[in-house]
C-alpha cells in the first residue's frame, strides 16, 4: 500500500489519456481515494458503478488544464476501456509503463498499473506471516492475469473455469465458472472442508497441532 508510482509515469499516463480519452479512462488510486480526469468519460465511473469502488474525485481542471494537479502519491493506476478495444490499448499501456512499473489485465475492461513488486503474492506473504501460515498450508484461486504471482506462490493453485489462459496454465486445477451453480469458489471451499473433515492426523507430541488450510 505504501509503494507509489513515479510522478514521471503519472504525468506520462495523463498525456496518454488526453490523447486517447475517446477510447479509455484513467483511474488514479491514492490510498482510499480514487481520482479521474473527467467524470463524464464513458468509463470514468465504471469501477464505482459495477464493482462498488469509491466514487472517484475529478482532478481540478482535468484535461482542460495544461498542468493538472494530479495526485502524487499514487499506489495504482487503472486504464479502463471497452473489451473490444483492449487489444489496441494494452500494447500502448505496456509501452508507456516499460521501465517504470508492472502491469496486468485484471478484467476484460481493465489494466492495473502497479509499482514493481506490488502484486497479490506480496500481499499474501504479509497475511501469511501475520497468521503464522506456511505456503504448504495455503491454496489460492483466481481468474485473471493479476492473479498469476499469487497462484505461483502457493502449494495448491486453482483457476476459475472462466479464467484467462495464462491463469489456467499456472494452476493445478480448473474449477467451475463463476456463473455455474455452484460456482468455482464454492466448490473449492466445499472440497477443502470435506478433505479436512475426512483427514485424521495423530501427532506424537506433547503439543497439540491442528491441520489447517487457508484459501485466498
Amino acid at each position: 500500500r505504501n509503494l507509489t508510482l513515479p510522478l514521471d509515469l503519472i504525468k506520462k499516463m495523463v498525456e496518454w489519456g488526453r490523447n486517447h480519452r475517446d477510447v479509455a479512462s484513467i483511474l488514479f488510486v491514492e490510498g482510499d481515494n480514487h481520482y479521474v480526469m473527467d467524470r463524464s468519460e464513458e468509463y470514468a465511473l465504471f469501477m464505482h458503478k459495477h464493482l462498488l469502488d469509491p466514487d472517484p474525485i475529478e482532478v481540478k481542471g482535468g484535461y482542460q488544464s495544461d498542468n493538472p494537479p494530479v495526485p502524487t502519491q499514487v499506489n495504482m493506476m487503472r486504464v479502463i476501456c471497452h473489451p473490444d478495444k483492449m487489444e489496441v490499448v494494452k500494447p500502448q499501456v505496456a509501452e508507456c509503463v516499460a521501465g517504470y512499473a508492472a502491469y496486468a489485465q485484471s478484467l476484460p475492461t481493465t489494466i492495473d498499473i502497479m509499482a514493481p513488486g506490488t502484486n497479490k503474492a506480496a500481499g499474501l506473504h504479509v497475511l501469511q506471516k501475520s497468521l503464522g501460515l506456511s505456503m504448504a498450508e495455503c491454496c489460492a484461486i483466481g481468474d485473471s492475469e493479476n492473479d498469476l504471482e499469487m497462484l505461483q506462490s502457493v502449494r495448491v493453485a486453482c483457476a476459475m473455469g472462466n479464467a484467462v489462459k495464462k491463469t489456467k496454465a499456472v494452476s493445478h486445477f480448473v474449477m467451475p465458472k463463476n456463473t455455474d451453480q455452484p460456482a468455482g469458489v464454492v466448490c473449492l471451499i466445499r472440497s477443502l472442508t470435506a478433505a479436512l473433515k475426512a483427514t485424521k492426523v495423530e501427532v506424537e507430541s506433547t503439543a497439540k497441532e491442528k491441520l489447517r488450510v487457508a484459501c485466498f
